[in-house]
């Protein structure tokens, strides 16, 4: 009965630090279903309040917006993939801690395991030295009872008639020498049979204990390569996840480049024709005598304003392709703008001194005061 409360103690013993260990683990797979949050670069406003917080767009007669630096952008992505290289490695580190707790961890359950069978091995130990302790003391009382029969017995045969004296001595040689070797074949087998009843419980003990710490380090192998083949794949489709988004930043921002670049071809071959037409209209204000001559100015004034427009709707288009956003990508699951508020400030634009004297944005030249009237639309 000792025995088995003793046994039934340890189980529940055992079952306790395994407890622990289980909710631990719990916890540790709830904090990687939602991993730790990493800085944000300049994202500490949402969308709408960095267009909130931007200036309005300026209308098509203001001043365009300034074309985008080509040397501060690369700048500002190089930055930026510093800042995510930054993150990566702080990422490794908080697993790394994790994947360290959880060595730990296994390492204080088997030495906890460790110990308690020492503790068992202990108990079991005294119970043994207790029960020899026990059969010796035992051995001992049926010893002096013996010896207390023998006594009596001497002194009936002393005290008895002298003619059965030997025949009293042989049976008293006989009952002492058959009881002894009765006694001694008694405690031979009943050590025998304690030796065997302890030496099976300790076996089958230490056996149902190896089996269950062979099952825990199962148990812990298999959860930790789980979490550590969940961390790989996690890891690959983040990376797959930033090369496509990569990609698809890089086309757009070639498309925007490539038409920014025909816009601004087109600006120039524009600019030139109307430096032309304005020196040439100069030179028939200079010379225009006749009507000939200034119905001609009259058609050629015409065809500058319809110049003027052409640059001004050109310049408009210029404007809007650089005011648009690059398209916002993941990185790391975080929202990074490309183009934040805070590169939207306007700057005095390059072509506000292409033609001499004259502001893009503003209105063309006026006409002749005689040919007002007729260049209505």
């Amino acid at each position: 009965e000792t025995l088995a409360r003793q046994l039934k103690q340890a189980q529940t013993d055992e079952a306790k630090p395994r407890t622990r260990a289980i909710s631990l683990d719990a916890q540790m797979a709830e904090e990687d279903l939602e991993p730790p949050p990493l800085p944000t670069m300049s994202t500490s406003k949402s969308k709408v309040d960095r267009k909130a917080a931007a200036p309005a767009p300026a209308p098509v007669a203001a001043a365009p917006v300034a074309v985008q630096d080509g040397a501060g952008f690369d700048q500002k992505m190089r930055e930026r993939e510093l800042e995510f290289q930054k993150q990566m490695r702080q990422r490794d580190k908080e697993y790394q801690k994790k994947i360290d707790l959880l060595l730990q961890e296994q390492a204080k359950k088997s030495d906890y395991n460790d110990k308690r069978f020492e503790v068992l091995k202990q108990g079991f130990d005294k119970k043994e030295a207790s029960m020899q302790q026990g059969l010796a003391e035992e051995m001992h009382e049926m010893r002096q009872g013996y010896e207390r029969r023998i006594e009596a017995l001497e002194k009936q045969l002393r005290s008895g008639e002298s003619g059965r004296l030997k025949e009293i001595r042989g049976e008293y040689d006989h009952m002492r020498h058959t009881m002894q070797e009765d006694f001694e074949r008694a405690m031979k087998s009943r050590e025998r049979e304690i030796r065997a009843d302890e030496a099976r419980k300790l076996q089958q003990l230490q056996e149902k204990y190896e089996e269950k710490v062979q099952q825990i380090a199962k148990r812990l192998k298999a959860e930790a390569q789980e979490k550590e083949s969940g961390f790989q794949r996690r890891m690959g489709e983040e990376a797959k996840l930033r090369e496509h988004d990569q990609k698809k930043f890089e086309v757009v921002k070639h498309g925007y480049e490539e038409q920014i670049e025909k816009l601004e071809k087109k600006y120039e071959s524009l600019s030139k024709t109307f430096k032309a037409l304005k020196n040439h209209e100069l030179d028939l204000q200079n010379k225009a005598t006749d009507k000939k001559e200034k119905a001609e100015m009259q058609k050629l004034h015409t065809i500058l304003s319809l110049t003027w427009n052409m640059l001004s709707t050109v310049d408009s288009e210029i404007a809007h392709f650089e005011s648009l956003e690059l398209p916002s990508f993941d990185w790391d699951r975080h929202v990074v703008s490309i183009h934040g508020h805070e590169q939207q400030q306007k700057k005095k634009s390059k072509y506000d001194e292409v033609l001499p004297g004259i502001a893009i944005g503003h209105d063309p030249p006026p006409l002749l005061p005689s040919n007002h009237a007729s260049n209505g639309r």
